[in-house]
């Protein structure tokens, strides 16, 4: 690996886990193939489901938040 690639993956690593620090998915890029594994919690829909309820949020306000916090992490462009 050239050490532009090798720079890539070291800070998307950085990244990935100061965004998701509690995750224990091992692979460098994280796929509907590499997210599902029998050792680990099931990444299905009633999985989600229960999740957002604990939390609170309705779909609606989860796709808000979610518009919210992609928009947060872009930079901002002048003209």
């Amino acid at each position: 690996m050239d050490d532009f690639a090798l720079r890539l993956v070291k800070d998307w690593l950085i990244e990935r886990h100061r965004r998701w620090p509690l995750s224990t998915n091992p692979y460098l890029i994280v796929s509907p193939s590499t997210a599902l594994h029998v050792d680990r919690p099931a990444a299905g829909t009633s999985n989600f489901q229960a999740l957002r309820d604990r939390i609170g949020l309705n779909p609606t306000q989860l796709r808000q938040d979610r518009f919210l916090d992609e928009a947060r992490e872009l930079p901002i462009r002048s003209g």
